[in-house]
């Protein structure tokens, strides 16, 4: 399954400073399988992630440092956005790249 973002309520229906936004994950891996070593615990290293809400000329907003859980989903609660825009929602992996992007308009 690929990773992919979406957050509630819906883009487009957020109004910057007063609507609280919750971050959904689905799809991402919690661990890496290709660095499967069986002489270490856990034997396949947990692949950590950040969330990012980027908009030109605001500062980026990031989430703490997170894995996944085993089906692959995370979430990111009441996330306040500071300005009007169309905000791009980047979840990126620790190398960094991003994973999956989503498009978040707010009033």
């Amino acid at each position: 399954m690929a990773a992919a973002v979406h957050v509630t309520p819906a883009s487009g229906s957020i109004t910057h400073v007063v609507t609280a936004v919750r971050v959904t994950v689905t799809g991402a891996s919690s661990n890496d399988a290709t660095a499967y070593d069986s002489t270490i615990y856990p034997t396949e290293p947990a692949i950590e992630y950040t969330l990012q809400f980027v908009l030109s000329g605001q500062d980026t907003l990031k989430s703490p440092v997170f894995t996944p859980a085993s089906d692959g989903t995370a979430e990111w609660n009441n996330v306040i956005l500071p300005a009007a825009g169309s905000w791009t929602l980047n979840l990126v992996d620790a190398v960094p790249s991003t994973i999956a992007t989503a498009t978040v308009v707010v009033a």
